[in-house]
């Protein structure tokens, strides 16, 4: 092991330090290139171009009530059925 830590001394080379520079930032000029916020109060309606897909929400949520009465109606049946089904498979 001692010689493996000896030709290690021997071709280790020492840590060069790479030290970068900070770049130097350019301040852009102050013209009237660059507008002021405007302060005006936030439009509190949709244009009339944009609709709302209504209809869409309002079927995605019967379509949930209707899943639910059919898993109702599944447990309902599988409690009526008087011998359960088995497969086996010889």
């Amino acid at each position: 092991m001692s010689g493996l830590d000896s030709l290690y001394a021997m071709l280790a080379r020492p840590v060069t330090a790479n030290v970068k520079l900070k770049r130097k930032v350019v301040q852009p000029h102050q013209g009237k290139d660059i507008a002021e916020d405007s302060h005006e109060s936030p439009q509190s309606q949709l244009p009339p171009r944009i609709t709302r897909p209504k209809s869409e929400r309002r079927k995605a949520s019967n379509n949930r009530y209707i899943r639910a009465y059919d898993r109702r109606q599944k447990k309902a049946h599988l409690a009526s059925d008087p011998a359960p089904n088995i497969d086996i498979n010889v």
